[in-house]
């Protein structure tokens, strides 16, 4: 029989090895392919950590990684409808939890012992668990792949040190009689984090394409824009609205062009569509996900607008939320592409 410690550590191994590791591996190697198709420099340091986070909120694979990527995207800056479907994700995945107002990383990696502990476990190990959640407040903020790889599994790591730190507290505490130590020991052995520990390692080579094409996608989500015109005749130049369109597609809220007008300043929506090849890669990988190109036979005779909408925005938008449902994990022990 092995040792706490040694069920711990093993632990603490199977999460690094079959989630983080695999994950931040697929995510770095579709940033990589993203970039070099758009042909430009990297992005500030703050976009790059709010990416990151917006595709883990999108694409999630497992709770655990819900639990990382909760405290940084409450802070990153999205299309509010990119916002309110990462938000929705991971409220999902947290709800497997049944964190009832708990910090999520303290529910991962303690369960029922974080109630009980108020009640039994003395200032020493309620502290540990407060110590827990301190830690993994900030979330993931690291901007360079090494920085955020070595970030990720640094919060695995904090949660397996706190679960054993907390496990020695219970078993050598002298006020505790045998009963209560094996009620508090029982609950953190069911806790998520020792209990549900994966099994089956992720498979970054089949994850890489899905976080690719989400990049891809927020790419032609982030093209449209509002075009302010001057009346017809006035020879005034037509002029971007500065701060985008930060509603979806699909939201109620989202811009309508209105009819050209020679008595006042009149709105139209227009999108930059994304360089050739961009196109191809988008078409490239969306085929690769889901057996066919994204564009349609349309593709170079101009843009649709059905329903004054652009067609490719509405797409966009729909694949990203089939991406996010595949990716979502259906229960604790759930691990998405392994």
């Amino acid at each position: 029989m092995p040792t706490f410690s040694q069920q711990v550590n093993w632990a603490t191994v199977m999460w690094r090895s079959n989630v983080a590791r695999p994950y931040i591996l697929a995510y770095n190697e579709a940033y990589k392919a993203v970039q070099a198709s758009l042909k430009k420099e990297e992005d500030n340091a703050k976009a790059q950590a709010e990416l990151f986070v917006s595709i883990v909120a999108i694409l999630p694979t497992s709770v655990l990684m819900a639990v990382i990527a909760t405290p940084s995207f409450r802070r990153a800056i999205q299309k509010i409808g990119v916002r309110r479907l990462g938000a929705d994700n991971l409220r999902l995945a947290l709800s497997y939890l049944k964190a009832d107002g708990k910090h999520p990383a303290v529910a991962f990696a303690f369960g029922k012992l974080a109630g009980m502990a108020k009640d039994k476990g003395g200032t020493a190990i309620t502290s540990m668990l407060s110590n827990l959640a301190r830690n993994t407040s900030a979330g993931v903020t690291a901007t360079d792949p090494l920085s955020r790889s070595q970030e990720l599994l640094g919060l695995v790591d904090t949660q397996g040190m706190m679960v054993e730190r907390v496990g020695t507290a219970i078993l050598e505490d002298p006020q505790m009689n045998a009963g209560q130590k094996k009620a508090m020991m029982d609950a953190l052995m069911q806790a998520p984090f020792l209990a549900n520990k994966p099994e089956k390692k992720m498979d970054w080579q089949k994850l890489r394409p899905s976080i690719e094409l989400a990049m891809l996608m927020n790419v032609v989500l982030d093209r449209d824009y509002v075009l302010r015109h001057g009346p017809i005749g006035s020879r005034l130049p037509a002029r971007r609205v500065p701060g985008g369109i930060k509603a979806m597609p699909s939201d109620p809220d989202y811009p309508k062009s209105q009819p050209a007008s020679a008595m006042a300043f009149y709105n139209t929506v227009e999108v930059d569509r994304p360089a050739n090849n961009v196109q191809d890669h988008i078409d490239r990988v969306h085929k690769e996900v889901f057996g066919h190109p994204f564009y349609t036979h349309q593709r170079y005779l101009g843009m649709q607008w059905p329903g004054g909408k652009a067609e490719e925005l509405v797409r966009a938008e729909a694949v990203l939320k089939r991406l996010s449902k595949s990716a979502s994990p259906r229960n604790l022990s759930d691990v998405r592409f392994a």
